[in-house]
């Protein structure tokens, strides 16, 4: 797995800026939030690792998908074995920071879904 430091394409989070309207969808622009620099601009991406990055998206969508059903049975499961009738006060502090982990990273990953489609 790549780390920050290797990772070529340009950092995110990125903003879609939609200047057409659904009759003429175009020209479109991707802003980079960290320094407003354009990832792409009508048509034309500014980095090759970019157009890698956009091109890779619909199966990276698709295996978020996949691992956010997977985090959230793993969770389901864990919470079900360190409580009592599936209440939460009855949590050991000791199993917390894992459910706790678990639920932060899913709103990461819901949070990421809904930029992909729209709603955030």
């Amino acid at each position: 797995m790549q780390s920050a430091d290797t990772v070529k394409h340009t950092p995110g989070p990125w903003n879609l800026i939609w200047w057409g309207n659904e009759k003429y969808p175009y020209p479109l622009t991707i802003l980079a939030d960290n320094d407003g620099a354009w990832v792409a601009r009508d048509g034309t991406i500014s980095n090759p690792a970019d157009g890698r990055l956009i091109a890779a998206a619909p199966a990276m969508f698709n295996a978020l998908l996949a691992a956010r059903a997977i985090i959230q049975e793993d969770r389901d499961e864990i919470f079900d074995s360190v409580t009592v009738a599936g209440l939460e006060a009855t949590m050991d502090e000791i199993d917390r920071p894992s459910v706790d982990r678990m639920d932060a990273v899913l709103r990461e990953i819901d949070a990421a879904i809904a930029k992909a489609e729209g709603r955030s």
